[in-house]
């Protein structure tokens, strides 16, 4: 089981994913980072963000365990380490995962090696396929004739890291509905997951306007009508 806490870091509130085990004082957290990459740390719910997790016996079976039973995500992998960048210390090192059971050594102990403020705090890539998808929507218009213009912002993501290769993919594929109902895309028009879509709602409006688009299939939907999915 997992939960929300708000923890200072880096300055600046964030929001990180925690685990709820109660083996010790600090608990697991991962901390967002650029696509659906995450930091991992430690942190106490006095306190917030108290240290790092070095690399150093860190797999990939470990991140896909800690995705799954911290963050709630389907897969994971070690994504690539980085630099401490808040003067907090290392707390634990050689962390492994055996199915659930997830153990580490508690860094400095004697017959450990020190690890590298510099290049090692450990990090996860986070997701449930192997797209996914990061959409900003810039703006969304309907005019009184029913014309639709939308500005959005598509990021690719593959086994949740920025993909860069994508080849504007699922640009094609995207697909709308204006208060329920389907917008008849004109074009979809920009690269690089620049995008301006144009067409005609079947209505000038409704009760809340709502509207949600949808990529891949169906697969994935960002929407002001409701919860989101991917």
């Amino acid at each position: 089981e997992s939960s929300g806490i708000n923890a200072e870091y880096g300055g600046h509130s964030e929001d990180v994913i925690i685990s709820c085990s109660s083996e010790s004082r600090a608990s697991l957290v991962l901390v967002p980072g650029d696509g659906q990459s995450f930091a991992v740390g430690f942190a106490t719910e006095e306190a917030g963000i108290v240290g790092w997790l070095c690399d150093d016996g860190f797999h990939d079976y470990t991140a896909g365990e800690l995705c799954s039973s911290v963050g709630g995500w389907k897969y994971g992998r070690r994504a690539p380490s980085a630099a401490i960048t808040d003067g907090l210390p290392f707390l634990k090192t050689n962390y492994t995962c055996d199915y659930e059971n997830c153990r580490g050594v508690d860094y400095g102990k004697e017959g450990t090696h020190l690890c590298n403020p510099e290049t090692e705090r450990a990090a996860v890539y986070c997701f449930n396929s192997i797209i996914q998808y990061d959409l900003k929507v810039q703006s969304f218009d309907v005019m009184e004739n029913r014309k639709v213009v939308i500005k959005l912002r598509l990021k690719y993501l593959k086994e949740g890291e920025l993909f860069s290769e994508h080849e504007d993919s699922a640009r094609d594929g995207i697909t709308v509905n204006f208060c329920d109902a389907p917008v008849k895309i004109r074009g979809i028009f920009g690269r690089d997951g620049r995008y301006k879509i144009t067409g005609k709602a079947a209505s000038a409006g409704c009760a809340d306007d709502c509207w949600s688009i949808f990529i891949g299939g169906g697969g994935y939907r960002h929407s002001t009508c409701g919860v989101n999915w991917e």
